[in-house]
């Protein structure tokens, strides 16, 4: 049987610390100084059509040959083409699904959140409107809640000056109609409380509508107004 060419059992190769390498010798390749390492289970010199390989004689031991390397791709099975289509669509498919499996995970919660989200701008909304009816309040129409006083009163206790019916529950709101001492209102809404002091929402015989302060009313005992 014939001996296969490898640099190990060719006469040009000189063996090196370095475990299945050696240096090529042969002075047709390389200068006597020049030392080229090469594979003792290759063929290095081999150019297609032609080598330097040159036999060992017979006396001379040859090195034991290098144990090949371990690589994955030494372990993995041949495939044939069909085959290897086969494992490259399922390698596909996994990575499709993993790809899925990280867009959809997150979203997951999204209708909790989303309902959570609502919430919050259900309250937010509640609060606004909460606002905005305080406002309106505070402009004409009666806060709700507040303890409603008798249905009559008369304007009193205000020293002869008489009291304001006034747009808003404040001293500098705007006037509306100044009622005299004694005049007749209507109490048509809820308390407010402002500036220190409690105002009522009454409408006088016109039909004015607007705030006065509590200490400035008493109670109507059937006497007339004296604006009338």
């Amino acid at each position: 049987m014939a001996v296969k060419p490898r640099c190990f059992n060719c006469r040009h190769f000189q063996p090196s610390p370095l475990h299945g390498q050696g240096w090529c010798r042969n002075p047709l390749l390389y200068h006597e100084r020049e030392r080229s390492l090469v594979d003792a289970n290759k063929l290095s010199c081999d150019k297609r059509f032609y080598n330097y390989w040159e036999p060992r004689d017979g006396d001379e031991p040859l090195p034991p040959p290098s144990p090949p390397r371990f690589t994955l791709v030494q372990k993995l099975p041949s495939l044939n083409p069909g085959q290897a289509v086969y494992y490259y669509a399922i390698a596909i498919i996994l990575v499709l699904i993993g790809i899925g499996l990280v867009l959809i995970l997150p979203t997951a919660g999204s209708p909790s959140a989303s309902a959570g989200q609502a919430a919050a701008t259900s309250a937010a909304a509640a609060g606004t409107a909460a606002a905005a009816a305080t406002a309106a309040g505070g402009a004409g129409a009666p806060p709700p809640g507040a303890t409603r006083a008798p249905a009559t009163v008369r304007v009193g206790n205000t020293g002869g000056d008489g009291a304001c019916i006034r747009q808003d529950p404040s001293r500098g709101a705007k006037c509306l109609a100044a009622k005299p001492d004694g005049s007749a209102l209507k109490i048509t809404g809820a308390d407010s409380q402002a500036e220190g002091r409690v105002w009522r929402y009454v409408d006088d015989e016109k039909g004015t509508s607007g705030w006065v302060p509590a200490e400035y009313l008493i109670a109507d005992t059937g006497t007339p107004s004296a604006g009338r």
